[in-house]
Protein backbone atom coordinates (compact mmCIF):
# COMPACT_ATOMS: atom_id res chain seq x y z
CA UNK A 1 0.00 0.00 0.00
CA UNK A 2 1.37 3.30 -1.01
CA UNK A 3 2.61 5.01 2.13
CA UNK A 4 2.32 9.05 2.46
CA UNK A 5 3.77 11.64 5.07
CA UNK A 6 2.84 15.00 5.29
CA UNK A 7 5.40 17.19 6.30
CA UNK A 8 4.48 20.39 7.93
CA UNK A 9 6.95 23.14 8.95
CA UNK A 10 5.89 25.07 11.90
CA UNK A 11 7.25 28.53 13.07
CA UNK A 12 5.40 30.22 16.41
CA UNK A 13 2.01 29.27 16.07
CA UNK A 14 1.76 26.57 18.58
CA UNK A 15 -2.04 26.96 18.40
CA UNK A 16 -2.84 25.59 15.22
CA UNK A 17 -0.96 21.94 16.13
CA UNK A 18 -4.25 20.90 17.20
CA UNK A 19 -6.57 21.85 14.79
CA UNK A 20 -4.25 21.00 11.90
CA UNK A 21 -4.11 17.37 13.24
CA UNK A 22 -7.53 16.81 13.68
CA UNK A 23 -7.93 18.32 10.52
CA UNK A 24 -5.30 15.96 8.61
CA UNK A 25 -6.66 12.77 10.68
CA UNK A 26 -10.56 13.54 9.70
CA UNK A 27 -9.61 13.54 5.75
CA UNK A 28 -7.52 10.64 5.47
CA UNK A 29 -9.26 8.04 8.55
CA UNK A 30 -8.09 4.65 7.67
CA UNK A 31 -5.12 5.72 5.42
CA UNK A 32 -1.77 4.81 6.27
CA UNK A 33 -0.61 8.40 6.66
CA UNK A 34 1.44 10.31 8.80
CA UNK A 35 2.10 13.49 10.32
CA UNK A 36 5.92 14.89 11.01
CA UNK A 37 6.16 18.48 12.32
CA UNK A 38 9.67 20.51 11.71
CA UNK A 39 10.37 22.89 14.37
CA UNK A 40 13.08 25.28 15.64
CA UNK A 41 11.82 25.94 19.23
CA UNK A 42 10.71 24.67 22.10
CA UNK A 43 7.03 26.55 22.03
CA UNK A 44 6.31 24.79 18.77
CA UNK A 45 7.86 21.47 19.82
CA UNK A 46 5.63 21.18 22.83
CA UNK A 47 2.25 22.26 21.27
CA UNK A 48 3.01 19.32 18.74
CA UNK A 49 4.24 16.81 20.90
CA UNK A 50 0.53 16.82 22.65
CA UNK A 51 -0.81 15.76 19.83
CA UNK A 52 1.00 12.63 20.16
CA UNK A 53 2.25 13.32 16.16
CA UNK A 54 6.04 12.94 15.15
CA UNK A 55 8.40 15.53 15.59
CA UNK A 56 11.99 16.75 13.80
CA UNK A 57 13.45 19.13 16.10
CA UNK A 58 15.49 21.13 13.28
CA UNK A 59 16.95 24.06 15.88
CA UNK A 60 19.55 25.11 12.79
CA UNK A 61 16.35 25.28 10.19
CA UNK A 62 14.80 28.46 9.80
CA UNK A 63 13.39 28.36 5.66
CA UNK A 64 10.26 26.19 4.70
CA UNK A 65 13.20 24.60 2.33
CA UNK A 66 15.42 23.72 5.00
CA UNK A 67 12.91 22.34 7.03
CA UNK A 68 11.17 20.49 4.20
CA UNK A 69 14.94 18.82 2.65
CA UNK A 70 15.51 18.01 6.32
CA UNK A 71 12.43 16.23 6.84
CA UNK A 72 12.94 14.58 3.30
CA UNK A 73 15.99 13.37 4.00
CA UNK A 74 14.72 11.54 7.45
CA UNK A 75 11.71 9.79 6.12
CA UNK A 76 11.05 6.64 4.17
CA UNK A 77 7.43 7.04 2.36
CA UNK A 78 6.70 6.68 -0.93
CA UNK A 79 5.40 10.55 -0.80
CA UNK A 80 5.69 13.53 0.89
CA UNK A 81 2.92 16.34 0.80
CA UNK A 82 4.65 19.95 1.78
CA UNK A 83 2.15 22.15 3.55
CA UNK A 84 2.07 24.88 6.05
CA UNK A 85 0.05 24.48 9.57
CA UNK A 86 -2.88 26.98 7.88
CA UNK A 87 -5.01 24.83 6.23
CA UNK A 88 -8.02 22.75 6.59
CA UNK A 89 -7.62 19.06 4.58
CA UNK A 90 -11.17 17.73 2.58
CA UNK A 91 -11.94 14.66 2.50
CA UNK A 92 -10.82 12.75 -0.30
CA UNK A 93 -8.09 15.31 -1.32
CA UNK A 94 -5.39 12.57 -0.97
CA UNK A 95 -7.13 9.97 -2.79
CA UNK A 96 -7.46 12.48 -5.73
CA UNK A 97 -4.02 13.56 -5.72
CA UNK A 98 -2.68 9.94 -5.62
CA UNK A 99 -5.45 9.02 -8.29
CA UNK A 100 -4.06 11.96 -10.19
CA UNK A 101 -0.73 11.02 -10.04
CA UNK A 102 -0.99 7.28 -10.94
CA UNK A 103 -3.40 7.97 -13.97
CA UNK A 104 -0.33 10.93 -14.96
CA UNK A 105 2.69 9.43 -13.97
CA UNK A 106 3.31 12.70 -12.50
CA UNK A 107 5.83 12.98 -9.42
CA UNK A 108 4.91 16.28 -8.20
CA UNK A 109 0.83 17.03 -7.77
CA UNK A 110 -0.48 20.13 -6.75
CA UNK A 111 -3.64 20.49 -4.79
CA UNK A 112 -6.99 23.11 -4.88
CA UNK A 113 -6.01 25.53 -2.23
CA UNK A 114 -8.95 27.54 -3.27
CA UNK A 115 -7.68 30.80 -2.59
CA UNK A 116 -4.60 31.74 -5.57
CA UNK A 117 -6.28 32.40 -8.84
CA UNK A 118 -2.73 30.62 -10.09
CA UNK A 119 -2.97 27.64 -7.95
CA UNK A 120 -6.75 26.91 -9.36
CA UNK A 121 -6.09 27.32 -12.69
CA UNK A 122 -3.45 24.94 -12.04
CA UNK A 123 -0.50 26.76 -12.75
CA UNK A 124 0.88 26.84 -9.56
CA UNK A 125 0.76 25.11 -6.56
CA UNK A 126 0.97 26.03 -2.93
CA UNK A 127 0.76 22.40 -1.47
CA UNK A 128 2.33 19.60 -3.20
CA UNK A 129 1.96 15.82 -2.80
CA UNK A 130 5.96 14.80 -4.13
CA UNK A 131 6.97 11.48 -5.11
CA UNK A 132 9.95 10.75 -2.67
CA UNK A 133 12.10 8.77 -4.82
CA UNK A 134 12.08 11.45 -7.23
CA UNK A 135 13.52 14.06 -4.56
CA UNK A 136 16.34 11.63 -3.66
CA UNK A 137 17.08 10.67 -7.45
CA UNK A 138 16.76 13.38 -9.58
CA UNK A 139 16.05 16.13 -7.20
CA UNK A 140 12.59 17.98 -7.11
CA UNK A 141 14.91 22.03 -7.35
CA UNK A 142 17.32 22.73 -9.20
CA UNK A 143 19.49 22.25 -5.92
CA UNK A 144 20.53 18.74 -7.38
CA UNK A 145 19.56 15.12 -5.92
CA UNK A 146 18.34 14.72 -2.34
CA UNK A 147 16.10 18.51 -2.48
CA UNK A 148 12.80 18.70 -2.56
CA UNK A 149 13.08 23.00 -2.14
CA UNK A 150 16.31 25.08 -3.32
CA UNK A 151 17.20 26.79 -0.09
CA UNK A 152 17.93 29.74 -2.20
CA UNK A 153 14.71 30.81 -1.62
CA UNK A 154 13.91 32.31 1.92
CA UNK A 155 9.94 31.52 2.21
CA UNK A 156 8.47 31.39 -1.56
CA UNK A 157 9.96 28.33 -2.82
CA UNK A 158 7.27 26.42 -4.39
CA UNK A 159 7.64 28.20 -7.96
CA UNK A 160 10.85 26.27 -8.78
CA UNK A 161 9.84 22.97 -7.59
CA UNK A 162 6.89 23.06 -9.96
CA UNK A 163 8.40 24.43 -13.20
CA UNK A 164 11.02 21.79 -12.26
CA UNK A 165 8.00 19.18 -12.67
CA UNK A 166 6.91 21.26 -15.68
CA UNK A 167 10.33 21.02 -17.61
CA UNK A 168 10.44 17.36 -16.77
CA UNK A 169 6.94 16.32 -17.87
CA UNK A 170 6.33 15.00 -14.48
CA UNK A 171 3.72 17.98 -13.22
CA UNK A 172 -0.20 17.30 -12.65
CA UNK A 173 -2.91 19.56 -10.48
CA UNK A 174 -5.57 17.69 -9.08
CA UNK A 175 -8.11 20.40 -9.06
CA UNK A 176 -10.45 18.36 -6.48
CA UNK A 177 -7.89 17.56 -4.11
CA UNK A 178 -8.71 20.26 -1.83
CA UNK A 179 -6.39 21.49 0.60
CA UNK A 180 -7.85 25.17 1.97
CA UNK A 181 -5.15 27.34 2.58
CA UNK A 182 -6.42 29.43 5.46
CA UNK A 183 -4.31 32.94 4.90
CA UNK A 184 -4.77 36.25 5.24
CA UNK A 185 -4.57 37.14 1.68
CA UNK A 186 -8.15 36.09 1.12
CA UNK A 187 -9.58 36.52 3.94
CA UNK A 188 -9.83 33.22 5.80
CA UNK A 189 -6.77 34.25 8.60
CA UNK A 190 -5.71 36.77 10.67
CA UNK A 191 -2.24 38.23 9.90
CA UNK A 192 0.31 37.81 12.47
CA UNK A 193 4.26 37.83 12.99
CA UNK A 194 5.15 34.61 10.52
CA UNK A 195 2.81 35.72 7.95
CA UNK A 196 4.42 39.04 7.97
CA UNK A 197 8.09 37.66 7.70
CA UNK A 198 7.07 35.08 4.44
CA UNK A 199 5.51 38.05 2.60
CA UNK A 200 8.13 40.16 3.39
CA UNK A 201 10.45 38.05 0.74
CA UNK A 202 8.32 37.69 -1.77
CA UNK A 203 9.40 40.06 -4.44
CA UNK A 204 13.17 39.17 -3.31
CA UNK A 205 12.05 35.49 -3.84
CA UNK A 206 10.56 36.19 -7.11
CA UNK A 207 13.61 38.04 -8.08
CA UNK A 208 15.61 34.96 -7.15
CA UNK A 209 14.16 32.55 -9.18
CA UNK A 210 13.92 34.62 -12.52
CA UNK A 211 17.88 34.91 -11.61
CA UNK A 212 18.11 31.01 -11.48
CA UNK A 213 14.98 30.26 -13.86
CA UNK A 214 17.55 29.86 -17.87
CA UNK A 215 19.37 27.92 -15.50
CA UNK A 216 17.80 25.50 -13.58
CA UNK A 217 15.24 24.51 -16.43
CA UNK A 218 18.07 24.04 -18.74
CA UNK A 219 19.80 21.14 -15.70
CA UNK A 220 15.91 20.14 -14.98
CA UNK A 221 15.42 18.84 -18.80
CA UNK A 222 18.98 17.18 -18.94
CA UNK A 223 18.47 15.24 -15.42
Amino acid sequence: MTSVTIVVPVLNRPDHAALFVASARFATLGMPVGIVAVTENRTDFDAWRATGERLLYAKDRHTFAEKCNHAAGWISSDWLFFTGDDVRFQCGWLEEALRVADETGAMVVGTNDLGNPHVMAGDRGTHCLVNRRYIMERGASGDGPGTAFSEAYKHCCDVELVEVAKARGVWAHAHDSIVEHCHPTWGKGEMDATYAEGMSHQVADWRTWKKREQRVLAWAKDT
